[in-house]
């Protein structure tokens, strides 16, 4: 087992935990077998033969690359016996042969992972662009995790598609430092490490001193940058986004449609993939159809369904009865409410245009009173005005003169139109 352990302590990990710890205490009768001199030729003979146990699966022009078990960097010999792992050189190696095979129109990535090794990834996931940038399909196929470091390759794709119960996520990084320091007094060794300074040297004396935990976090810290990186690309997500979704999490597929982390939703992606290429591989220099595959329909999921309706309130009623309808999907009820709010948008906007005419023909008419009550005070200023300097034109703009005993015979037409003709009223004499 210490020589699993040591494996375990010099790595930082972008793995499910309980994974990682299931598979190294199944790799410690790998490693006792190793350190026995048992030749494990009957086993894995390619291992020993140097050759890359990670052999694709070809139908068609389809070819399928199986990404299992716990991932590992250059790892040991001995934790390839039993397939339970999967290496990143390997991968790399066996999709350039996949990038240069002329026969090849499609590569799929079958992944059933925890994740692993976070150092790695980065140039694994080019491996994987190297495919693409031939002008070939990658497709990430998820049956059962794609965890962590899985996840991270997973990302790469240009879709992911899962089978209903597979588990999606683990964003993020950790590595796990052990302080056996008291262990080793108790047994009376007393470790001493000379170091050319600094943090060389930490941790070799097994005591995990606050320097050490420091620098440790501060590579966790770096990778997992990267981690979130890459899968923002892959996916086209936002920083904000990815940060609420980096935390360490697994769902289930269904919710990780919803989240933006898987494409679709489907148990029979492999047939879907392979319909159409059962002839042998033959070589071929004509051009790739633009329909060689169809995006897999998301099929709808009350889970989903009531996800998605939480998400958006204001029009449940909508996504209620879009999901009532004859083949009904989570593509569709969402293009109704996109709809919906488009619509509703442009009723807004359509609505707030028409209070601003309102607004203003309302402005206009007041400004124009006010100019008529302006021009009106002008004209009053300049009779009375003409009136001072002017007698005689004074009492011409004044208008018709009465008493007050003939206004009061006046019936109230007549007193209307003598007000309106500017009328003077006199007393009695």
């Amino acid at each position: 087992m210490k020589r699993v352990f040591a494996y375990l302590a010099a790595h930082v990990w972008a793995c499910d935990a309980v994974r990682l710890e299931s598979w190294a205490h199944g790799q410690e009768s790998h490693a006792e077998i190793a350190a026995a001199g048992v030749s494990p030729m009957d086993r894995a003979s390619s291992v020993l033969n140097g050759e890359n146990p990670l052999v694709p699966t070809v139908v068609g022009t389809v070819a399928t690359l199986d990404i299992v078990g716990v991932l590992l960097h250059n790892g040991p010999w001995w934790a390839k016996l039993d397939g339970d792992s999967t290496d990143y050189l390997d991968i790399r190696s066996a999709l350039d042969d996949l990038a240069n095979d002329p026969r090849i129109t499609d590569v799929v990535l079958s992944i059933d992972s925890p994740g692993g090794s976070a150092v790695g990834l980065v140039d694994t996931v080019a491996a994987i662009n190297r495919v693409r940038a031939t002008g070939k399909t990658v497709t990430a196929r998820v049956s059962g995790m794609a965890a962590s470091a899985a996840y991270f390759l997973a990302s790469a794709a240009d879709r992911i598609i899962a089978e209903p119960d597979a588990m999606i996520g683990a964003i993020g990084t950790y590595s796990v430092l052990a302080d056996t320091s008291a262990m080793m007094e108790q047994i009376g060794v007393k470790l001493i490490t000379v170091s050319s300074g600094g943090v060389k040297g930490a941790g070799a004396d097994g005591r995990v001193t606050e320097a050490l935990q420091a620098e440790t976090q501060k590579i966790v810290d770096a990778l997992a940058s990267k981690f979130r990186a890459q899968v923002a690309t892959g996916r086209g997500l936002s920083a904000d986004q990815i940060a609420t979704l980096a935390t360490g999490e697994i769902w289930l597929a269904d919710t990780a449609v919803v989240l933006g982390l898987v494409d679709a939703v489907s148990s029979t992606a492999a047939a879907k993939l392979s319909e159409n290429s059962a002839s042998p591989i033959t070589p071929s220099s004509e051009p790739r159809p633009d329909t060689d595959h169809q995006e897999p329909t998301m099929a709808l999921d009350p889970k989903v369904l009531a996800a998605f309706a939480s998400s958006h309130p204001e029009h449940s009623l909508l996504i209620i009865k879009e999901s009532a309808k004859d083949n009904a999907t989570l593509d569709s009820v969402t293009a109704a409410v996109s709809k919906a709010k488009a619509s509703a948008a442009e009723s807004e906007a359509a609505s707030l245009r028409t209070k601003l005419a309102e607004l203003e023909s309302t402005l206009a008419s007041e400004r124009a009173a006010h100019a008529a009550a302006l021009n009106a005070a002008n004209g009053l200023g300049k009779i009375k005005s003409s009136a001072a300097t002017d007698p005689g034109a004074g009492e011409v703009s004044e208008g018709p003169r009465a008493t007050r005993a003939a206004y009061k015979k006046m019936t109230m037409a007549e007193r209307g139109k003598f007000h309106r003709d500017g009328g003077v009223i006199s007393e009695d004499g």
